[in-house]
């Protein structure tokens, strides 16, 4: 498959580590990107439906079209660092979607039908307008990293504990000042980012005292 990148005049990127090593555990594997580039994202879209990865990086861009479910073999989507304040509602027909980085851009909520998007295994909103925890994200049994830093999210749902396969959280900069107990339920758990919260010296030693297997990050 073609990988696509539209990236603002200046800005270059070849390679890009999701990856990270907690506890000895390689817990996911770095992407090499080499992308053709566009000059739009409509010109992207003219020329090259069957591309699998695309980035869209840095481009004052504001709004996602409703053709990109055009792009039928995605798995890889990176919007980080524009202006986008909500997504179409077609982008959940990006069935093979399983990495999807937006942070730095506008977003509050995720469009109806985003907890239908099963393959999807790493997701980055960090740095965006959400106020409350999607609920949706709770739904999406394959997620393995999660990344909402930088949030002004004050509260975690008791139903994360549902993530099951959920290895690495982060919460970084948020207003949480609080866990709920099924966080305890994330058995493939291995890193937690809490870096910048307002959860006491009390609640992180328990944290830290039940999560035998997990790096909890508050430093």
């Amino acid at each position: 498959m073609e990988e696509l990148v539209i990236i603002a005049k200046g800005v270059t990127r070849t390679k890009r580590t999701v990856g990270q090593s907690v506890n000895g555990e390689e817990l996911f594997d770095n992407i090499s990107m080499k992308f053709k580039s566009y000059s739009s994202f409509e010109e992207a879209l003219s020329h090259n439906m069957i591309a699998d990865k695309l980035a869209i990086i840095d481009k004052g861009l504001d709004k996602i079209p409703a053709n990109i479910n055009r792009f039928v073999n995605l798995k890889t989507l990176d919007l980080e660092k524009n202006n986008i304040q909500e997504l179409p509602i077609e982008f959940t027909q990006l069935k093979k979607l399983e990495e999807f980085y937006i942070p730095f851009n506008l977003l509050s909520d995720l469009p109806e039908g985003f907890s239908e998007m099963h393959n999807l295994n790493v997701i980055g909103l960090g740095e965006n307008k959400f106020k409350d925890f999607p609920i949706e994200l709770t739904e999406l049994d394959q997620l393995q990293m999660l990344d909402l830093s930088g949030n002004d999210i004050a509260e975690v749902p008791e139903e994360i504990g549902q993530m099951k396969n959920l290895k690495l959280l982060s919460l970084n900069d948020t207003n949480i000042n609080t866990l709920p107990d099924t966080i305890f339920d994330l058995k493939k758990l291995r890193a937690l980012y809490l870096i910048g919260t307002q959860i006491p010296e009390e609640e992180i030693k328990r944290l830290k005292e039940n999560l035998k297997n997990v790096e909890v990050i508050v430093e």
